[in-house]
């Protein structure tokens, strides 16, 4: 195999020593004062969207874990009732996840809807 041979000199004049990406500063503080956008803290979402959201995390994540370990045990070793059966599981569950988040949606817009409605009716 033949490698030639390269003259660092021209390596080095060739290459440019930053490239200029429109970014003004590179430290944290800079980073958080130049955002733009007030970042909620964890104290900022009520207690029931909280609880709500790590519920469903738990619930899909599951689900991606049974339907990605039934494939591997389907397509790597051939275990059609036990790969099949991990998949079926984990389609079930991401069914569960997405009726929760449609309930937990329409229950959301009960709450935030209902202080709104009480002032009147308007057919």
């Amino acid at each position: 195999m033949y490698v030639p041979a390269v003259d660092p000199s021209v390596v080095n004049d060739q290459v440019e020593a930053e490239p200029d990406l429109g970014v003004a500063g590179n430290s944290e503080a800079d980073d958080a004062e130049n955002l733009g956008v007030d970042i909620p803290q964890e104290s900022d979402a009520p207690p029931e969207v909280r609880g709500a959201f790590w519920s469903l995390v738990i619930v899909f994540n599951a689900a991606i874990l049974a339907m990605a370990v039934g494939a591997m045990f389907v397509g790597f070793q051939g275990r059609l009732r036990l790969g099949g059966g991990l998949m079926v599981a984990g389609a079930l569950a991401f069914a569960v996840g997405a009726r929760r988040v449609r309930d937990v949606k329409q229950r959301l817009a009960r709450t935030t809807d209902a202080p709104a409605d009480s002032g009147g009716s308007e057919h």
